[in-house]
């Protein structure tokens, strides 16, 4: 734009200068012809016309690079959370068979209690209760042998049936169902009241040798079932 005005005052002083020359005296120089001033003129007009068109190239080469140049923001993905699921601290001993839950009791917190409620199958400790064991330490016997099912009915050894109610007050601090399970294994460990009274080494004491663990817990979910409760 400086060029431009420039341009055009040094256009207008040679002008008055040729003017002033010739009231001077001097060497007279015609004045330009209208023809000139407007081709001088013209000559202007596109000279300033082609420095605006510069001008504008080269603002509009600046505003392409400086898109060029912007770096893209790449999209925010959310990220996906995992969904925690909480697994229950339960038994993992697996059932022979497919368990019947022996009755709920007031010890049911007791983890051998849980463990046969979860895992013991009462009709399977039905026939184990019946069956008969040929090698025993006193001889061959079945728990049918010698326990009756039937109330207050004694044989060689007590009557089973409320033995689950009758085994939570026989040893403080123990479940019914440990109670049972020391019985069957430790039959000297508590012997029944009873008149007359039960003798030592009355039952066998090698059924942990002719039982596996889940045997008993059979077992004992079968007794459990022969109650007067509902």
């Amino acid at each position: 734009m400086k060029q431009k005005y420039l341009f055009a005052n040094i256009t207008v002083v040679m002008i008055f200068t040729l003017f002033a020359v010739a009231a001077c005296g001097t060497v007279a120089t015609p004045p330009p012809s209208s023809e000139e001033l407007t081709a001088i003129a013209a000559e202007e007009e596109a000279h300033n016309a082609e420095e605006a068109a510069q001008s504008e190239d080269g603002e509009e080469s600046e505003t392409v690079a400086e898109v060029a140049t912007e770096t893209p923001v790449p999209p925010t993905e959310t990220p996906v959370l995992p969904t925690a699921t909480p697994t229950e601290d339960l038994p993992t001993a697996t059932p022979t068979d497919e368990p019947t839950a022996a009755p709920a009791s007031s010890a049911s917190n007791d983890p051998l209690v849980r463990l046969v409620q979860l895992t013991g199958n009462a009709e399977r400790g039905q026939e184990l209760f019946n069956t008969v064991y040929d090698n025993t330490s006193t001889g061959p016997y079945a728990c049918a042998t010698c326990h009756s099912i039937e109330p207050e009915v004694r044989l060689i050894g007590p009557s089973q049936w409320n033995i689950r109610e009758h085994a939570e007050t026989r040893v403080e601090g123990e479940s019914w169902a440990q109670y049972i399970y020391n019985s069957i294994v430790m039959p000297n460990a508590y012997i029944v009241e009873a008149d007359p009274p039960y003798a030592e080494n009355l039952m066998p004491n090698n059924y942990s040798d002719l039982l596996s663990d889940q045997d008993i817990y059979n077992l004992i979910a079968y007794l459990a079932t022969l109650t007067d409760s509902e």
